[in-house]
């Protein structure tokens, strides 16, 4: 049995639908050093703590009497305030900062205090409009009764009561509830009784955690006044899960995330400050270990440790459930942060995981083209690939198609569309998610609308001709902010045509000096990087090869995979993708395709075997087109 459609549908009231991503498209931001944070707060007169992944201060946005705990985010500048519920933009609060010091009026202070200054409040408690029972409420002997139904481990009733679940009228779901930094209800997550599945319920702006403190239950029945605070954190992304550890005897706090791998919101980082050991305990799964170097990689690593999932016990409920010790797993949970040098002893356990788990190293598996899973094996991060073609093949608009297909498998996607404006480039993308001439069925716009609009992809506001740097900054920090996996650069010639040096500088080296920022881009925040790239002037008739993409080599040298879209439908040779490199396992081949103009799509021919066609495939018109190149 599924969720309820009312469920998924009940949000904060007023609210028309849930949006677990938020749709922000990039512009350039400012880019503050944590020297410049501490500069000001040391004007202030303000003490400050150099955290793990923020800077703590005193809040003077609530009181200069009475100042909350300010946290002020080291690579973005977010900040938030518990206390007074604001948060914002750093550029915010220096000018509010920086006015406080000039002696500004105190009603002049309050005026700056505004969403429209850059200062807004927190968003109100998440409610929804079914009515829930809270299991706090009921007696063991019921709550015992509904662990079972749930499947879920025997011994969480004092669990369930502490984290406040709470279980519909028919008992057919179960909502765990995830708090905010200042403790109230940002949405929940919902199991169902019959099919396991679990969904997650957000607000709009609303993020949290589901939190499992264990010196809460005080089962020993001793006191807890002289316990040692609690330290160290695990990190899951199953309820199931959460609910195994709780129940372990472990001595650390247990949390479950919100977005899963796919992503980790600023908003809660300072919810994880305190901790000075973080071990992630993911379900083995697409994607668990570039997640886990991202998430860490934003956390601080050097505090960050991963419980490395098997075959044999694939998540920690596995582990429960075959009577082992969980504590016992966890403190062999391996540090994340290495030092340049390694051995083969620490790469070991990695290599046996690999070795184990080949399907899923290969990566995300494309659903609209069977057969280039068959050459490049799937979609990995850190990669870098270069696409070309002859003009008016159709580059953007396959890209559009590949990208969508990405997201809709949760990988989450910047475009930096330089040559065709993001209005026009979402219409290709709405038209390719319809499958079908929206212009003809304007009554469907707002239910494929809604359907894009939830979908993990960002767009920058960079059109035209920009600068280098101007262009890393926007990827950077929303890498850093959207956990970004995915980023496409559309096109290179357009974007690189300005630049502070340009005057008297060769365009061939300033586009290697383009490649060689991407490649080191996609290798040190472990995301991909598609480049398209127009193609040399080549004689009409002549197929496209490494050489014919414009520059110097060292496009098609950097590259991990180099696809080139081919078109020769006007001398029947046919509309074709091939892949000329691929550095992961060495396939080469050609993928034949049609286009359809009124989807906007690209689906993959069919292709005949020359042994069944006439007269040994001599009259097969594809017989020059098969995969093999």
């Amino acid at each position: 049995m599924e969720v309820p459609r009312r469920f998924l549908r009940a949000i904060a009231r007023g609210k028309s639908g849930v949006r677990h991503f938020s749709k922000v498209v990039c512009s350039v931001p400012e880019n503050p050093s944590t020297n410049d944070f501490k500069k000001v707060l040391t004007e202030m007169d303000l003490l400050y703590v150099d955290g793990y992944t923020c800077v703590q201060s005193e809040c003077k946005l609530c009181s200069l009497k009475s100042p909350g705990n300010l946290y002020i985010n080291k690579t973005t500048g977010f900040f938030t305030c518990v206390k007074c519920k604001n948060y914002g933009e750093w550029t915010s609060l220096r000018k509010f900062y920086v006015m406080a010091k000039k002696g500004m009026k105190k009603d002049e202070l309050l005026d700056l205090k505004s969403p429209l200054n850059g200062i807004k409040p927190y968003p109100k408690e998440l409610t929804l409009k079914e009515s829930l029972c809270a299991l706090d409420s009921k007696s063991d002997d019921e709550i015992n009764k509904l662990v079972q139904q749930f499947s879920l481990p025997n011994g969480s009733c004092a669990v369930l009561k502490q984290i406040g679940a709470l279980v519909d009228s028919t008992t057919a779901s179960m909502f765990f509830p995830f708090r905010s930094i200042d403790n109230v209800i940002a949405g929940y997550r919902v199991l169902c009784r019959d099919s396991g599945e679990e969904t997650t319920l957000l607000g709009a702006e609303h993020s949290g955690l589901i939190t499992f403190y264990p010196e809460r239950l005080n089962l020993n029945k001793q006191s807890n006044k002289h316990a040692k605070a609690i330290s160290s954190a695990v990190l899951v992304i199953s309820i199931v899960d959460a609910l195994a550890l709780a129940t372990s005897g472990t001595n650390s706090h247990i949390i479950c995330l919100p977005h899963g791998i796919s992503m980790l919101p600023i908003e809660i980082l300072p919810m994880l400050e305190n901790y000075s050991k973080i071990t992630f305990w993911f379900r083995n799964c697409v994607g668990i270990w570039d997640a886990i170097r991202c998430f860490s990689a934003k956390l601080n690593p050097k505090r960050c440790y991963a419980v490395k999932p098997n075959a044999n016990i694939p998540s920690a409920m596995n582990a429960f459930e075959n009577s082992e010790n969980l504590v016992s797993i966890l403190s062999d949970a391996r540090p994340l942060h290495v030092e340049d040098v390694t051995s083969f002893k620490s790469l070991r356990a990695e290599v046996m995981s690999e070795l184990s788990n080949i399907g899923k190293v290969e990566g995300i598996k494309w659903r609209c083209f069977p057969q280039l899973n068959n050459l490049l094996k799937g979609f990995r991060r850190g990669e870098l690939t270069v696409l070309s073609g002859s003009t008016g093949s159709g580059k953007t608009t396959l890209m559009s198609q590949y990208s969508l297909d990405l997201a809709e498998q949760g990988v989450n996607t910047l475009w930096g569309s330089f040559e065709i404006p993001n209005h026009r480039l979402a219409r290709t993308l709405l038209t390719q998610l319809a499958g079908l001439p929206l212009h003809d069925h304007m009554g469907r716009f707002d239910e494929f609308a809604d359907k894009l609009e939830k979908l993990p992809m960002y767009f920058m506001k960079l059109h035209g001709q920009h600068s280098l740097e101007k262009v890393m900054q926007v990827l950077e920090h929303a890498q850093y902010v959207y956990d970004i996996g995915h980023v496409i650069i559309d096109t290179v010639q357009f974007m690189m045509g300005v630049s502070e040096d340009s005057s008297g500088v060769d365009r061939f080296w300033r586009q290697d000096n383009i490649i060689a920022a991407f490649r080191s881009f996609a290798t040190l925040h472990n995301c991909h990087v598609t480049l398209v790239i127009h193609p040399r002037k080549e004689r009409p008739g002549e197929h496209l090869g490494l050489n014919s993409v414009f520059g110097g080599a060292k496009a098609t040298q950097e590259a991990d995979n180099v696809l080139m879209l081919q078109d020769y439908r006007e001398s029947k040779g046919g509309l074709f993708l091939k892949i000329l490199k691929n550095r992961f396992c060495g396939e080469v081949g050609r993928v034949p395709l049609e286009f359809n103009k009124e989807s906007l799509r690209f689906t993959q021919q069919k292709i005949f075997s020359p042994v069944t066609a006439g007269n040994d495939g001599k009259d097969n018109p594809w017989r020059k087109l098969n995969v093999l190149g």
